[in-house]
């Protein structure tokens, strides 16, 4: 007896659908371990991300602080100065130029 096209096919079939059950499955594991490894960089740099906020939080602070003393010591400064004081003062001076901060009653006759 001959077997008929469809019986054929059938056969092919079951001989195709294991080898096509066993690609499929490695193509699943493949695509399980990359979405792992995307999910352990994902967390690692989420990880960084909150270091480096705070990181950029301590600076920010350490800023603040800084700017302050700064602002403390040129007040300072602009207390003790009088009309007739001379200051050596090339830091300052070059400070004064990049941010715009002029001491009160400032001696035309600063050397620098």
């Amino acid at each position: 007896m001959e077997a008929t096209g469809n019986e054929k096919m059938s056969k092919t079939i079951h001989v195709i659908s294991p080898k096509l059950e066993k690609i499929e499955q490695k193509m699943i594991n493949k695509m399980e371990l990359n979405v792992e490894t995307l999910q352990d960089r994902f967390d690692t740099l989420e990880e960084h991300s909150v270091v480096l906020k705070e990181v950029t939080n301590q600076i920010l602070k350490r800023q603040d602080r800084l700017e302050n003393t700064l602002v403390e010591m040129i007040g300072q400064i602009n207390e003790s100065l009088d009309k007739n004081s001379i200051i050596l003062n090339e830091h300052v001076t070059s400070f004064q130029k990049e941010s715009f901060i002029t001491f009160q009653n400032q001696s035309q006759d600063i050397i620098g």
